[in-house]
């Protein structure tokens, strides 16, 4: 199959966050820009200490996008067949070889991997934006009966991934606020924020009795990460007595990455493998105001493995246990993690990456089913800057950006 393209005029952002991107994107080409690539990364520091959290987006114009409609198969650029080409080899040898018919070969197509790629990007944008109009009319016939500013505001809150029974339950009582912009605006914050149960900052112990902290989760949630965001918060901004225990011996580069962090920031940190060695860490930390536990990152599904867990985080016996879940993660994962940790005695709940997140509803819908309350949020790679106390406001305000960018839209 080969492709076709056409010289795009594309254009790449960088900001902190990919609101701030976004807004750039839609503000010099348009609400209608096509997204093409997006990604993000870290720039300086040192192994994220520091760091400053880059998202970078590449797009193009709507308009530009609709020049990449490919000819038919088979088309001429004029739109007849092509014709019989004669072989040079044969043309250039004698009269009898240069008089025979020639059998048109094989097209053969040399395809230009990057161009092949951005188009590629291109279509799946253009199916994808199909979807999501298909996706809003079928949600607006199966609107409820609201004022028509509402059934709006209704079809943004499930675009940012919010239940369709919670969205229902949080319009329910804004009938009245019905044609007051900004009443119905404070009416629905009011509304999220108190679906929002937060559990407030760490607390330390003191030397003799430290506060014991660890962090569970799937792989790939940004525990350890998050744990050094933690650890250096407590020693560089609150001046505490920290120390690292990491059960994380699995993953290759675990240990020496949290090593790593834990020179920088010059706190102890143990590495044990099984109930003994738990205790005997403990021991001999017991001077410190606060120990952090790293987990490895265990699929919910693995039962061994998180039955060696419970076995060790039942002699760590720790005050808080916080299930580290990516707000990337969907909803239905999200959910079956949070059943299969709870056995491990998950009281708290962190998101991570919401500078990554499409959507905020998914933490809203997970935070109602779990009963859990929220810790932390993440927001970005850098330490210890990336993160911050759990506030229902912010995340209400989070959610609020979201559904008015898709009403801007």
């Amino acid at each position: 199959m080969g492709w076709w393209c056409w010289n795009m005029n594309l254009r790449t952002y960088q900001a902190r966050s990919m609101a701030e991107a976004l807004q750039r994107v839609k503000a010099e080409l348009g609400r209608d820009a096509v997204i093409l690539h997006t990604r993000s990364f870290k720039r300086g520091g040192v192994l994220g200490l520091c760091a400053r959290n880059v998202v970078e987006i590449t797009a193009s114009r709507a308009t530009d996008v609709a020049d990449l409609i490919p000819p038919p198969a088979g088309a001429s650029a004029g739109g007849g067949p092509k014709p019989p080409v004669s072989s040079p080899v044969a043309a250039a040898g004698n009269g009898r070889a240069a008089a025979a018919p020639q059998t048109p070969s094989p097209e053969r197509v040399v395809v230009d991997a990057p161009a092949a790629l951005d188009c590629l990007r291109v279509e799946m944008t253009a199916v994808r934006r199909g979807l999501d109009a298909v996706l809003r009319e079928t949600r607006l016939s199966r609107a409820p009966a609201l004022p028509a500013d509402l059934v709006e505001t209704y079809t943004q809150l499930l675009s940012q991934q919010v239940a369709d029974e919670l969205a229902r339950d949080l319009l329910a009582d804004l009938h009245a606020c019905a044609g007051d912009a900004a009443a119905v605006r404070e009416r629905l914050r009011h509304r999220l924020a108190a679906m929002v149960p937060t559990a407030g900052p760490l607390t330390f112990g003191v030397p003799g009795r430290p506060r014991v902290v660890a962090l569970v989760g799937p792989t790939g949630m940004g525990k350890t990460t998050t744990l050094a965001k933690l650890a250096a918060s407590a020693k560089l901004r609150d001046g505490r007595r920290v120390a690292l225990i990491t059960i994380d011996q699995y993953r290759i580069g675990a240990v020496e990455q949290l090593r790593t962090y834990a020179s920088i920031l010059e706190i102890p940190l143990h590495a044990v493998s099984s109930p003994a060695e738990m205790k005997a860490a403990l021991e001999s930390l017991s001077g410190c105001e606060l120990v952090l536990i790293d987990t490895a990152g265990r699929s919910p599904n693995d039962e061994p493995r998180l039955a060696d867990l419970q076995a060790l985080l039942a002699t760590a016996s720790p005050h808080e246990v916080h299930l580290v879940l990516a707000s990337t993660h969907a909803e239905s994962a999200a959910l079956r993690a949070a059943g299969q940790f709870a056995r491990l005695g998950a009281d708290r709940i962190v998101f991570t990456k919401l500078d990554e997140a499409v959507g905020f509803g998914v933490m809203l819908n997970v935070l109602r089913q779990v009963g859990l309350k929220l810790s932390y949020v993440t927001h970005g790679q850098s330490v210890p800057s990336d993160i911050a106390v759990a506030d229902a406001g912010a995340i209400a305000d989070r959610l609020l950006a979201g559904i008015e960018g898709g009403m801007g839209r």
